[in-house]
């Protein structure tokens, strides 16, 4: 727990301020969406926890240097806002996963399954499509929305522009990207399982879970 705790919180110090405070929001969501998954809910909870301490970090470190960048300066505030408004809007999380890891079946009204990108298996992985689409896997734990359907297809993209291509799709503008910081600690496709939305690692700590098992 040490060990993964450590790699949490040096992925959110290799993480850009606008993807921080995006984190906040998605989280939250995420907070939420997990309450009757207490595995899943805690780790969420540890993630923004840890999104927060380095933010509050950053704000000390402006406060005692104000040459140094300020999280919250409005050109970050605009991309967080920009991420919010693609989550409401964007429609196609579904054909972004389905054209890399499908096929996906549709189950009853709202929901497609398919094999997991990070696990396999046949039907854990559960797509809800539409605005505010999500990502689900019920056995590692990976989840997500639509920006982090975009980046697991295009593992090379980083934050900004998976939001500015997926907010040109909507007919929405995109503010001048932030300077590149350092790589995180995990790659961005580990970070849906590892540490940003809830999931479980990969390997014997995985919890076991059948097929037949539901949305949490």
């Amino acid at each position: 727990m040490t060990d993964w705790l450590a790699r949490l919180a040096a992925e959110c110090r290799a993480t850009g301020n606008a993807e921080l405070l995006a984190d906040l929001d998605a989280l939250a969501y995420q907070l939420v969406e997990t309450t009757d998954d207490a595995v899943g809910h805690a780790l969420v909870a540890a993630r923004l926890d840890a999104v927060r301490s380095e933010l509050a970090r950053r704000e000390r470190l402006h406060a005692a240097v104000p040459t140094l960048s300020d999280p919250r300066a409005p050109r970050y505030e605009q991309w967080r806002d920009l991420a919010r408004q693609v989550r409401e809007r964007h429609a196609g999380i579904l054909d972004l996963l389905d054209g890399s890891y499908g096929p996906f079946r549709r189950r009853g009204s709202d929901e497609y399954h398919g094999p997991c990108p990070h696990c396999g298996g046949s039907d854990r992985f559960i797509v809800w499509p539409g605005p505010t689409g999500r990502f689900w896997c019920r056995r590692c734990g990976c989840r997500g929305d639509v920006i982090d359907a975009y980046r697991l297809v295009r593992p090379t993209a980083d934050f900004h522009a998976a939001v500015a291509e997926l907010a040109a799709d909507v007919g929405l503008p995109a503010p001048e990207a932030e300077a590149k910081r350092p790589p995180a600690a995990a790659p961005a496709t580990d970070r849906l399982v590892l540490t940003s939305f809830g999931g479980v690692p990969i390997g014997p700590t995985a919890a076991p879970a059948s097929e037949s098992e539901t949305r949490p």
